[in-house]
């Protein structure tokens, strides 16, 4: 998943003709179907210009964070989808919009995500489990809850207790992890 849509998809190619190659490389569909498939991707993930919703737009006429996720994926009905940051460098409103639309297309679609990230408010927010990675080398595996609640590794607790504090729950959580 892409945040900028010129580096996400070929800016000479429109829309619709993106998620169709993906369509075609895959063999998704009859190729009658494949044009069906565009629209509701194009729908279904948000991907709409400034100046109305159509795959038949090129990639600069999109508006920043309207490629959520990309519209391949899921015309391709991939059930696994590896986001890379998909949220750094987002503003808080935009970023919010992206995971909402992400839970309701995990909850509505059954997917799966492989959300690899530094922010760890987010993986609080949207994952089931957590693996942490010290150095390329797993540390700790466990529930979101568990692992936030009892982190096991000095690693892991070093990053949450780098997480900006919100609530007097979270200080404390801090204020444990820092002093032991």
């Amino acid at each position: 998943m892409q945040q900028n849509p010129l580096s996400a998809l070929n800016p000479r190619r429109r829309i619709g003709a993106s998620i169709r190659l993906a369509l075609d490389v895959h063999g998704v569909g009859a190729p009658a179907e494949r044009d069906a498939r565009i629209g509701c991707a194009a729908r279904r993930s948000r991907a709409r210009p400034r100046d109305g919703p159509s795959p038949a737009v090129e990639p600069f006429r999109l508006a920043s964070g309207s490629v959520w996720p990309s519209p391949a994926p899921i015309a391709c009905d991939s059930r696994v989808l590896v986001l890379d940051e998909p949220t750094s460098a987002l503003d808080v409103l935009v970023q919010g919009r992206v995971l909402r639309l992400l839970n309701e297309l995990r909850t509505r679609r059954g997917l799966t995500y492989v959300f690899i990230t530094h922010d760890l408010s987010v993986v609080r927010n949207i994952a089931t489990r957590v693996a942490v990675f010290e150095k390329g080398r797993l540390v700790e595996l466990a529930e979101t809850t568990a692992l936030f609640a009892r982190p096991s590794h000095p690693y892991t607790r070093g990053l949450l207790a780098a997480v900006p504090v919100v609530t007097a729950g979270e200080q404390t959580l801090r204020d444990q992890l820092t002093h032991g």
